[in-house]
């Protein structure tokens, strides 16, 4: 009875470590692309672009959500583009109204959401992301190799 509640204790152990590097590697993942995304307007020019459409893929809460905007280029040429953004914002958002977006200048067709704070903001909130999934991994795995060879 002691030996098959202490295999149940070690294989419970295991699961929570192994859904601990999963979280942790979903963060990774997360703030990776907000940092990617936000650090390809860091040359951005501001610009005011109109809600063209709102949609989403994939299962409402855990779905892609994103606004298809316009905008006019410092030069006066149109641009379309599509911005990812977080359920909570895209809720907030309205087809038709205006929003304030920074776009590259390079590649007018990378834009994110609001000014520069917010960017920056995105921009950090995405390597602090990346930084604490990064360690969750890098201690669930020294706990599961630690406790399988120790």
């Amino acid at each position: 009875m002691v030996l098959a509640t202490g295999a149940a204790t070690a294989w419970g152990t295991i699961a929570a470590l192994l859904f601990v590097a999963c979280i942790g590697i979903g963060l990774a993942l997360i703030g990776r692309g907000y940092w990617l995304n936000s650090r390809a307007t860091r040359d951005g020019v501001a610009a005011t672009a109109t809600i063209e459409r709102l949609d989403y893929t994939g299962p409402y809460l855990v779905g892609r959500f994103f606004a298809l905007v316009s905008f006019h280029d410092d030069t006066g040429a149109s641009h379309a583009a599509q911005i990812v953004l977080p359920n909570l914002v895209w809720n907030r958002l309205r087809v038709g109204r205006p929003i304030p977006i920074l776009y590259s200048a390079t590649d007018p067709h990378s834009v994110t959401l609001g000014g520069r704070r917010i960017r920056a903001l995105w921009e950090a909130a995405g390597a602090i992301f990346v930084a604490i999934g990064v360690l969750l991994v890098l201690i669930a795995a020294a706990l599961l190799v630690g406790g399988l060879t120790g």
